[in-house]
């Protein structure tokens, strides 16, 4: 029989701030859905290429007004926004009824930072980004 062995370089992902996972004073059990870890999980997926899996993060509302074509064109247009991307930080989000809001922070390699803002849609079960901004600093 024969061996095949695969040679890859790994290269490290920005870090997720999954402690948004445990909010302070809640005895359940950690929300792998909260709105902190959808906007990190649609970021990533932006950095990485992967435009239609990020745009399906997005609400009904926003696709609506938003088509595929045009938030891959939004995107590469702000390309610098998501490169050299070296973590996550978002600490907290707030939820009200079927909406909700997270705020934090997207650090990069070569310094400095993106300020994140989003708001966002329960969907079934799920939430979805109904409004997004992303201001570096």
């Amino acid at each position: 029989y024969n061996f095949t062995f695969k040679i890859s370089r790994y290269t490290p992902g920005p870090s997720i701030d999954l402690g948004s996972l445990f909010k302070t004073g809640s005895n359940g059990l950690p929300d792998p859905f909260n709105p902190s870890i959808v906007i990190q999980e649609h970021l990533e997926a932006t950095r990485r290429g992967s435009y239609r899996l990020a745009y399906g993060y997005l609400s009904a509302g926003l696709k609506a007004a938003v088509p595929l074509d045009g938030f891959i064109a939004n995107v590469k247009s702000n390309s610098l926004l998501f490169r050299d991307i070296s973590g996550y930080r978002f600490s907290g989000y707030e939820v009200n009824g079927t909406a909700a809001t997270a705020n934090g922070f997207a650090e990069y390699r070569t310094g400095g930072r993106s300020r994140i803002e989003a708001a966002f849609a329960k969907e079934g079960n799920k939430w979805r980004i109904s409004e997004m901004n992303v201001v570096f600093q």
